[in-house]
């Protein structure tokens, strides 16, 4: 029996993947902590994609010998079984045939570059997203880095640019698959306020049955709670000067669909629908239909690409020829 994922969580770091993961534990399905390897082209580069790499042996329980063996493979289908496999975290002696497919693999990463990680295997073909409003993701981002001499709003609005390119990186990454049946996007806040409905909607997307089993004890030291704690949902409200909200919201406007409160949605969420009916024009100018295109072996999606450089969208530029033209010559990402 092969032991295979056939899901992927992801999100923003320190943005409740790791909340996430643990609902799906409690409903059945098993992994370790977090994987990376679909951020290469094989596995056996992997074996320099640091630090997930050396992070499988504290996070899988995997035995230092046997990295490199899971790692020596161009096959993405080896890498998981043996993964599967060999971690002491799983456990493979009790699960079912029919429960074979109750595995997944949550890497925060993966939404970066979500189109490209579904597409290098076969056997995942879904996956959960959790977005969390972006003055949450930098407070939690700020007290992770904050010295004693700088508070955490300073942190941040002396930060703000490269914060907020790292925020809408993952935005950019992922956004193109709003539409995509196979694609669910959670929002942190709403799961956590309305958990019953969220387990319902997960539950239905990932195996096509309602889940209840949403709390209980987590054995990650930063899912310390019981429960879901709601006082923490909104905290950034509490930490945070209303400037350095503005100041955040400002800067990430591209990502507003992410953003928690409707009223903030509706004021910066023009700047989206902006940028998101230039590219509807030009794609339809250009008779490009899909969302995905297979260029001389790369994966490319034209509206990622677009988004990630908008000197394209603002000359109109078609992304596909670009990309065949200019772009692979100059390394830009294709998706």
């Amino acid at each position: 029996m092969q032991l295979l994922p056939s899901i992927l969580l992801c999100g923003y770091e320190r943005g409740g993947t790791t909340l996430l993961s643990e609902i799906f534990r409690r409903n059945g399905y098993q992994s370790g902590f977090e994987v990376g390897v679909l951020m290469c082209d094989t596995p056996s580069s992997f074996q320099h994609y640091q630090p997930y790499n050396q992070n499988l042996l504290s996070g899988w329980k995997i035995q230092k010998h046997l990295l490199s063996k899971i790692c020596d493979t161009q096959d993405f289908t080896d890498f998981y079984h043996n993964l599967f496999s060999f971690s002491e975290i799983i456990d493979c002696e009790n699960i079912e045939p029919h429960q074979s497919n109750k595995l997944f693999d949550k890497t925060p990463i993966y939404m970066s570059k979500l189109g490209s990680c579904l597409h290098k295997t076969h056997f995942i073909n879904k996956a959960v997203v959790i977005y969390r409003d972006p003055r949450a993701v930098m407070m939690s981002w700020a007290k992770r880095r904050n010295t004693s001499s700088m508070n955490v709003n300073e942190y941040i609005i002396k930060n703000i640019r490269q914060l907020a390119q790292r925020y809408c990186s993952y935005f950019i990454g992922s956004i193109t698959h709003r539409k995509n049946p196979n694609v669910l996007f959670v929002s942190f806040e709403q799961l956590c306020l309305k958990i019953e409905e969220h387990l319902k909607i997960i539950g239905q997307f990932s195996d096509g049955q309602a889940w209840e089993n949403g709390a209980g004890k987590s054995r990650f030291a930063n899912v310390t709670n019981h429960h879901i704690d709601q006082e923490k949902v909104l905290e950034y409200k509490h930490y945070l000067k209303q400037e350095t909200q503005d100041i955040i919201l400002d800067s990430t406007k591209l990502a507003s669909r992410f953003f928690h409160d409707a009223s903030d949605c509706i004021h910066y969420g023009e700047h989206w629908n902006s940028i998101s009916a230039n590219i509807k024009e030009i794609l339809k100018k250009k008779n490009i239909t899909q969302i995905s295109y297979d260029i001389d072996g790369a994966y490319f999606e034209p509206e990622t690409y677009l988004l990630r450089y908008p000197e394209l969208i603002r000359a109109g530029i078609n992304p596909l020829k670009h990309f065949q033209k200019n772009g692979k010559s100059e390394k830009r990402i294709p998706c």
